[in-house]
């Protein structure tokens, strides 16, 4: 059984039986300026008495009136903020009523599949490798690019390197290399008109490199025909010129960077100065 009282400020005026004097009916008065806990019996008020159920039933209905004017019903299980997270998410378009353009065409025969980017086959390469005391040029060809059935520079037919798979010898410095794939497919390579050739080196040893046509910062072996000189504008030689298995040239070592020269100079047969270009990067890391 519960019952239900009235906390707070209260006031009594007691019951007056006929011959009682006014005194008497004062004592008997009774008033409070605190907060105290009242008992129906203090109060003279009738008990009311209430089982859970029903308070269950009565709280339930006063829910449910609420919820009728607010319009909103939180799933069972759900409480009031979890509902609302619910309600705003429902609230959001989707993406395919968002309109905009379709990433595929759609055609009259349905809609178009997007196309696939075409993944480019590695291309033969300039290369440039050390095999004991002299260092060897060649063009390689990946083996993504297939077995080609023929290598030619200029016309000439090149020998194939026995020591390194892929590899074929150049004959010269200059010209256009051309690989033929076994489908026919030809793939030039251009070294240009020249008569150097320029290698970025890489590897653990410095033993090898790759041709580029640009120039800036690290170590790069330059092949020059073997009557070339190298000017006293360069930077000194950290090696001495090295034989070149390509019959009359030789191969100069440079390390350029911040603090050191950026001048490759040499001087022709002819006493002409022949400068390469180098291009040091627009921005340094402090």
């Amino acid at each position: 059984m519960i019952y239900f009282w009235i906390r707070g400020r209260y006031s009594r005026t007691p019951r007056v039986t006929p011959g009682e004097s006014e005194e008497a009916v004062s004592e008997q008065t009774v008033q409070s300026d605190h907060v105290d806990t009242l008992t129906p019996s203090d109060l003279d008020l009738p008990q009311i008495s209430i089982e859970p159920h029903e308070l269950v039933e009565q709280i339930q209905e006063e829910q449910r009136q609420q919820l009728d004017q607010s319009g909103e019903y939180p799933p069972i299980g759900m409480d009031q903020a979890q509902a609302e997270t619910q309600q705003e998410e429902r609230k959001r378009v989707k993406p395919i009523r968002r309109g905009g353009k379709p990433r595929s065409r759609i055609t009259k025969l349905g809609r178009e599949k997007p196309k696939q980017e075409s993944i480019r086959a590695p291309k033969p390469d300039i290369i440039c490798w050390r095999r004991q005391t002299e260092w060897v040029l060649g063009i390689e060809v990946p083996n993504e690019y297939g077995a080609p059935s023929e290598v030619v520079q200029d016309g000439v037919a090149l020998e194939r390197d026995p020591y390194r798979e892929g590899c074929w010898q150049l004959e010269k410095v200059a010209g256009k290399v051309t690989v033929v794939g076994q489908g026919g497919t030809p793939s030039e390579v251009t070294l240009g008109e020249e008569p150097y050739l320029v290698f970025k080196l890489g590897g653990s040893d410095l033993n090898q490199g790759r041709h580029v046509k640009s120039i800036s910062d690290g170590w790069y072996l330059v092949v020059v025909p073997k009557d070339w000189e190298r000017h006293e504008d360069s930077e000194p030689p950290p090696v001495e010129p090295e034989y070149v298995a390509t019959e009359g040239f030789r191969a100069h070592s440079f390390l350029l960077g911040p603090g050191l020269s950026e001048n490759i100079v040499f001087r022709t047969a002819d006493g002409v100065l022949n400068r390469i270009k180098t291009e040091r990067p627009r921005f340094e890391l402090s």
